[in-house]
């Protein structure tokens, strides 16, 4: 991982289609792969292809209960506004985000978010949350740059966490 996070502004909404899985947080993590493959096909059958690499979108976040992620790919606004699909139509709001990069394998990913959190709070960062408990984030993703697709080596994976600043 990067020593510190750093900040980047989006100017325009970015558009994603994906599957939504609710469970609790290791089942969800574990469907990863089979929704990837889901997202990929769903694209292909309307004759779209992913803008980017793989993305995952935590919603609610309940470590010991039971979490909402969105997985899919990013995609280009024209195939947004055509695709017809049983996909989830989304988009990251545009906003200031703090990102970080996790090198190696998914297992060193919650090590390497904690640590991110923990800059996070440490430079008085205040994410873009929902809900009254706060568990319910903006916009919370991993985009996997560097992965299982592009190369079968986990110490050259790559993952870079984004996550939405409040206004």
């Amino acid at each position: 991982m990067s020593p510190l996070g750093s900040f980047q502004r989006y100017d325009q909404p970015r558009p994603y289609g994906a599957v939504v899985r609710t469970g609790p947080f290791p089942l969800v993590l574990e469907a990863i792969p089979s929704a990837l493959l889901a997202v990929r096909t769903a694209l292909a059958q309307g004759a779209h292809g992913p803008a980017g690499p793989a993305l995952v979108r935590y919603g609610l976040i309940a470590m010991e209960g039971v979490m909402t992620i969105e997985i899919g790919y990013p995609i280009t606004p024209a195939s947004a506004s055509g695709l017809e699909t049983s996909l989830r139509l989304g988009t990251l709001p545009p906003g200031r985000y703090a990102e970080t990069v996790v090198n190696g394998p998914y297992e060193g990913l919650q090590a390497g978010t904690a640590a991110f959190l923990a800059w996070g709070e440490e430079a008085g960062v205040r994410w873009a949350k929902e809900g009254a408990s706060g568990d319910c984030w903006t916009a919370r993703t991993e985009h996997y740059e560097v992965g299982p697709e592009s190369t079968a080596d986990p110490s050259q994976w790559r993952t870079r966490l984004s996550f939405l600043l409040a206004p």
